[in-house]
């Protein structure tokens, strides 16, 4: 490699094969922005590496990550990407059934993961923890378990500190980047048995986070589908966009629309919450799932939804005999071409007031596609869609529809409950053990769901206000990504300057209002002093800046603190916050 390095640029360039030429300079490129890798051990489940995000070409990759880590193992491949120091994001496995479906995941896994983990970053803006994301491919063949244990170990290899390698190898690899604060989540194909096995692991390697390494935890958690917690937040952008449009749904009757199945997360809680809510009014036409399709025009039968979800059985097993009698009704499997065009068609083609992707691939609808959106008048098949799956949408397809007149939630709005969610989780895990997290687990979930609502409704509100004070100027998902990246720019302010201040900076009232203040009632009761001292100075600096900066936007709108000059908006920020603990 030295002697690559000492040749001059001419003489590299003159390898005449094009592609022996630039793979010569992407090696090259590759081994400059190393910067930890666990290539050295003796033992490995992969060949893992943290790289420096300005390996990016800033033409295709206008934003650059915080980090970059790749692995390469045996029947799969895995990147994780974050925005910050401190970040979290889910965890993903994408299981292709055959070699072509594998080739074209292995081509697409950066970019997804890229665009994944920048929409956690908007969605991450009320709390701590930057965005993050994950996602392992498995080749056919490959067993999942195996693979995904190969995969955190390789994690592990890069963020726990038990690494033992040779002083030639240390010689070679910075090691410098070992203090990552990473945090995971359950998202596709991550089962309870293998949320265990991460967190156990992670204990194992000495992960000094271990117990907050993975949340969803069914014990020492909350589980996200259990107590339907991203849906909580969905919900409420439901009941706002049908309160503004005039809607009255205890009265009118309105038709929904879904992609995912009673067997998933977002789409079984928010079904639940929609005959919760609406038994009389809400109908259900279509759901779309993995497994195939169920379509009624009359609307499909509450009884049988709500029985595959207490099953957790997917959209297939919907008893035929609960259809309708419409010529036009029926459930489809995906066992031929036709019924999967069905069933790939079916979010499209059928016309609702309300379309809910709560499960699907990235950017299912694109800039080639969304006229399949559209009727053959041109007039969009929904009103109101509510992202609940992550960048299910491309941003010039959500541009189009809200220009027919579609009153869209962007994901990093309508979804961002889960993963706040996963950040009180990891607050308590920090702070509590194993038996004291249990004796207070259910009014401490209770208190979490209640701040998560709190949360939704604030964000709700001003999208709602700004749309009206710019009198359509933007759209709604634009408003959206303003919010998100005001929030985070003013976090990133407020952040640069408390990160270097001492342990002093902690005794202050106002700072100490501030931290306690953002925490579940019960926790501050009980442990207000293993707050303040159990969660890293680091992360608590990290809280104080995402918690003012949220607060103060939702509260005065997004250009209210930009008035202030830069160097004044911390000052302001902590006077106003001040004021407002007094006047309570």
């Amino acid at each position: 490699y030295k002697k690559i390095k000492e040749a001059t640029v001419n003489e590299i360039n003159q390898i005449i094969n094009k592609v022996r030429r630039r793979i010569l300079k992407t090696s090259i490129l590759f081994i400059d922005h190393c910067l930890r890798t666990n290539y050295f051990l003796h033992s490995k489940t992969g060949i893992a590496f943290r790289l420096n995000p300005d390996i990016l070409d800033s033409k295709y990759y206008t934003k650059k990550p915080f980090a970059i880590i790749f692995t390469v193992g045996r029947n799969y491949r895995f990147f994780h990407i974050r925005w910050r120091d401190i970040a979290r994001g889910g965890l993903r496995v994408i299981i292709p059934k055959a070699t072509t479906e594998y080739e074209n995941a292995i081509d697409g896994l950066f970019d997804e993961v890229y665009g994944l983990s920048y929409a956690q970053q908007l969605k991450n803006k009320d709390i701590p923890e930057g965005g993050a994301k994950g996602a392992i491919v498995i080749k056919p063949g490959g067993d999942k378990t195996r693979v995904v244990k190969a995969a955190i170990n390789t994690l592990l290899d890069l963020i726990a500190p038990d690494i033992e390698c040779s002083k030639e190898a240390d010689s070679q690899i910075l090691h410098n980047q070992s203090k990552d604060t990473i945090y995971l989540g359950p998202d596709e194909n991550i089962t309870d048995d293998l949320i265990i096995w991460i967190q156990e692991q992670a204990h194992k390697r000495k992960y000094p986070y271990a117990n907050a390494f993975m949340s969803s935890k069914p014990n020492f958690g909350i589980n996200h589908k259990k107590y339907g917690v991203t849906s909580q937040g969905l919900h409420i952008h439901v009941k706002a966009l049908l309160k503004h449009l005039n809607i009255n749904p205890q009265q009118n009757n309105f038709t929904v629309k879904m992609t995912g199945g009673c067997d998933g997360d977002v789409a079984s809680n928010e079904l639940k919450l929609l005959y919760k809510s609406y038994p009389n009014t809400c109908k259900i036409l279509a759901i779309s799932d993995g497994s195939g399709a169920a379509y009624d025009p009359n609307g499909l039968c509450w009884k049988e939804i709500l029985y595959l979800i207490e099953k957790n059985y997917p959209i297939v097993k919907f008893n035929t005999k609960y259809l309708s009698k419409s010529k036009s009704a029926f459930v489809i499997d995906v066992s031929t071409r036709e019924n999967i065009k069905t069933r790939n068609e079916l979010h499209n083609k059928i016309k609702s007031d309300i379309f809910i992707p709560a499960g699907g691939r990235p950017y299912t609808v694109n800039d080639t596609n969304v006229s399949d959106f559209l009727n053959h008048s041109g007039v969009p098949s929904s009103k109101i869609i509510i992202e609940g799956a992550n960048i299910f949408f491309t941003e010039s397809a959500r541009n189009k529809l809200q220009e027919l007149g579609v009153w869209m939630i962007k994901d990093s709005s309508a979804n961002k409950t889960g993963v706040i969610c996963s950040s009180y989780e990891a607050i308590a895990s920090i702070i509590l053990n194993q038996n004291e997290f249990l004796k207070i687990k259910k009014e401490y979930i209770q208190q979490v769901i209640s701040i998560l609502i709190d949360k939704a409704e604030a964000e709700s509100r001003l999208l709602l206000r700004e749309f009206s004070k710019y009198n359509n100027k933007y759209n709604l998902t634009q408003i959206s990504m303003q919010l998100s990246i005001a929030i985070n720019d003013l976090t990133d302010l407020i952040y640069k300057k408390i990160v270097n201040k001492p342990s002093k900076y902690f005794e202050q009232e106002i700072i100490k209002s501030i931290i306690l203040n953002h925490c579940p009632n019960i926790l501050v009761k009980n442990y207000s002093s293993r707050i303040l001292t159990k969660l890293s100075q680091k992360y608590l600096k990290a809280l104080i800046a995402s918690s003012c900066a949220s607060f103060i936007i939702y509260k005065e709108g997004l250009n209210w603190i930009y008035t202030f000059q830069e160097n004044k908006r911390y000052d302001v920020v902590i006077e106003y916050i001040q004021n407002d603990i007094l006047s309570k």
